[in-house]
């Protein structure tokens, strides 16, 4: 039996690896401005998603969607990751970050990048888009014009 579908629990059901298992997301609305020539979290305490893994064998598809993207020069994105004390805010590895491109003022670019994070781990882990510009002159900025950003996590089964 798969117990109360009302009570929106099914207990004593076991889906098979590549099913998603739980989706969470954040909409972010803030216009932050910085110009830092580092990678650096977006506003973590306000644009960023925890979730609490099933299962040590889940993957995490990881999708970030920045809108109203402004800077006079290239600016680079990327993830940021805190499992417990253990944080980085390059997750992908890359110097130029997962996703990156030339958004001068008023022009309003949308960026969109993904990531699959395999952190092998049962303990709360939170993500967040990291950002940074690669000329400390120019500030970038995200939702300019009043747009928002989202950031959403989805846990596959392992």
């Amino acid at each position: 039996a798969l117990g109360t579908p009302a009570s929106g629990v099914l207990t004593n059901c076991t889906f098979p690896a590549g099913h998603i298992i739980n989706v969470t997301n954040d909409i972010y609305t803030a216009e932050p401005a910085a110009s830092n020539t580092s990678l650096a979290v977006i506003d973590a305490s306000n644009f960023a998603v925890t979730v609490s893994p099933a299962s040590s064998s889940s993957t995490f598809f990881i999708i970030v969607f920045l809108s109203g993207v402004d800077c006079g020069d290239w600016v680079q994105f990327d993830l940021y990751r805190a499992i417990g004390a253990s944080t980085t805010a390059n997750l992908s590895g890359q110097t130029q970050g997962l996703c990156n491109g030339i958004a001068t003022f008023m022009n309003d670019s949308d960026f969109t990048y993904t990531y699959l994070d395999s952190p092998s781990t049962e303990t709360d882990i939170t993500y967040a888009p990291s950002a940074k510009t690669t000329n400390a002159s120019y500030d970038w900025n995200i939702n300019d014009s009043g747009y928002s950003s989202r950031i959403t996590v989805m846990e596959i089964a392992g």
